[in-house]
């Protein structure tokens, strides 16, 4: 969610959602991984959001593992699941959990965690994760306040 991209009142409104999910990953201890755009900087993170120091930062376009480490972070720390949260919901969003899908990771996507310019491209994002071949089997759809966190 970074500042100069997030700055329209749908984007601005899943921040406090992804927030309260962040805050419960952080509890159990959970592996928070951020991204940025090519032109992004840390510090254009939204301020409820920003990185702690160990959190690991890929930047790219739209799919977040290509030319990343972003693979290599979740195998060397044996992630199976992964949340995909963020703005740009029929970009980011569709693009990095369509990739995670085709490596053979679970996904979960919040709706109320991702948002786009209009609600069309939120919707989109919804059914192509549910529909598509390449994902349908792989994700799953639900509500941030839906997703419970439990400690190893």
């Amino acid at each position: 969610m970074e500042n100069s991209i997030c700055n329209n009142q749908r984007c601005i409104a899943s921040i406090s959602r992804i927030d309260n999910l962040l805050a419960q990953a952080r509890e159990v201890d959970m592996l928070v991984v951020y991204s940025l755009t090519h032109a992004g900087n840390i510090s254009d993170i939204n301020h409820q959001l920003r990185p702690n120091p160990t959190d690991p930062i890929v930047k790219s376009n739209v799919d977040k593992f290509y030319k990343t480490d972003l693979e290599d972070i979740l195998q060397k720390n044996h992630i199976r699941t992964v949340i995909v949260t963020g703005y740009a919901a029929n970009g980011a969003v569709l693009h990095t959990a369509t990739a995670a899908a085709f490596r053979g990771f679970h996904v979960v996507v919040p709706v109320d965690g991702m948002s786009a310019v209009n609600p069309y491209a939120e919707q989109y994002t919804a059914w192509h994760m549910l529909n598509s071949p390449g994902t349908r089997n792989q994700a799953v759809l639900t509500k941030t306040d839906f997703i419970v966190f439990t400690p190893f």
